[in-house]
């Protein structure tokens, strides 16, 4: 199963009872996020989505930092 979708500004909390769904319909999950229109400075990167993903057992499969 694939999804593409644009998520409106200020509705993630809103999908993440979908994602919890699919969790448990699925063995496997993987997303890939595309952030667009703005920036990130590379210590708020370090500082704040590494290490939180860090903390979650997540790795990360990193393929461009920054914001395009």
């Amino acid at each position: 199963m694939q999804l593409h979708f644009q998520v409106p500004k200020g509705k993630v909390a809103s999908i993440m009872g979908v994602i919890n769904l699919l969790q448990s319909k699925f063995e496997t999950l993987k997303i890939e996020l595309i952030a667009r229109d703005g920036t990130i400075s590379e210590q708020d990167y370090e500082d704040k989505i590494e290490e939180a993903f860090r903390q979650l057992g997540i790795e990360l499969n990193e393929a461009k930092k920054g914001g395009t």
